[in-house]
């Protein structure tokens, strides 16, 4: 009888230790580090709208790992978590490879602008040096 209740009593603690699933918590840390470099690369200037749902996207595995932290040990599911960071990663490259292309457009349409600023100066510079000197 013993042994029978010592049985079932290990039996349930493994039972119930194999079907406890871990958080996702190197994958969450994952994703967080790719938002911040999305976000150092200009992503949150130049791809302001990509960048806001790949924050989103994060809240929402913030909230799945939370909402299944509260769950009994045996109900806990990562895998939505999981995909969640999957997604976030995979976005995040697509979102700083767009910035950086975006960045170097403005920066080029920014050294044309610089010109044609030196362009109007000069031309006014020169206008001012024919103007006649005097009262008239």
């Amino acid at each position: 009888m013993v042994r029978r209740v010592a049985l079932v009593s290990i039996t349930l603690t493994l039972a119930l230790t194999a079907g406890c699933a871990d958080p996702p918590t190197q994958q969450v840390q994952e994703a967080e580090k790719a938002l911040k470099e999305a976000q150092e690369s200009g992503a949150a200037t130049y791809s302001a709208e990509e960048y806001a749902k790949l924050e989103g996207t994060l809240a929402a595995m913030r909230k799945e790992v939370s909402d299944q932290e509260g769950k009994f040990g045996l109900f806990r599911d990562y895998d939505k978590a999981q995909q969640l960071s999957a997604s976030a990663k995979a976005e995040s490259d697509r979102i700083k490879a767009a910035s950086a292309q975006k960045k170097e457009e403005a920066k080029a349409a920014a050294l044309q602008a610089q010109q044609v600023a030196e362009e109007a100066v000069r031309a006014t510079q020169d206008l001012v040096a024919k103007a006649p000197v005097g009262k008239d």
